[in-house]
């Protein structure tokens, strides 16, 4: 991957923002011009995993555009609603989409099977001084977070009898 100059070996824009399900639906997944400086970025920081854990690691999921997003967060976007005592509208969504990682291009999930489940890889990187955002446990795959704000944030995702998600500190180890 070329971005500003700089070659990135082990991640390709492709994997980055591929993704089939989002085309079955008719939805285009390419990211704009600022949004691909942004995933220069993060790529930055997935090369930096990679190094520490040894092997390969495979981008489950990483920029998601407003209306790919908006089909994957509908449970957890009408679960925030609710908690919030919001109307399920188009104010609510901006004010609920603004605060999403993936579609601005800060964050991926991913899984390094050769290097161990998803609880090791997410140990490796909270022990290493590797500067991320946020690093959350999501059953299969750990979501990391290149955020700029870097508060290097440890969560478990859990979800609910209907799947809606909600996160929660890692206090005491995955």
């Amino acid at each position: 991957m070329r971005v500003n100059g700089m070659t990135r070996d082990n991640f390709s824009i492709s994997e980055m923002t591929e993704c089939s399900f989002a085309e079955r639906l008719g939805i285009d997944n390419t990211p704009d011009l600022a949004t691909l400086e942004t995933l220069g970025r993060t790529v930055t920081g997935l090369e930096k995993v990679r190094a520490l854990l040894g092997y390969p690691v495979h981008v489950n999921s990483g920029f998601r555009c407003e209306a790919w997003e908006r089909v994957l967060s509908a449970r957890d976007f009408s679960a925030w609603c609710a908690a919030m005592q919001l109307p399920t509208d188009d104010a609510a969504w901006r004010h609920y989409f603004s605060d999403k990682a993936h579609a601005k291009g800060f964050a991926a999930d991913v899984t390094c099977a050769q290097f161990g489940s998803p609880v090791e890889v997410l140990e490796a990187i909270a022990a290493s001084d590797i500067p991320f955002d946020q690093c959350i446990l999501e059953g299969s795959w750990v979501h990391i977070s290149f955020d700029p704000r870097m508060r290097r944030q440890l969560l478990r995702k859990r979800f609910d009898r209907s799947g809606v998600a909600r996160c929660e500190p890692l206090t005491s180890g995955p």
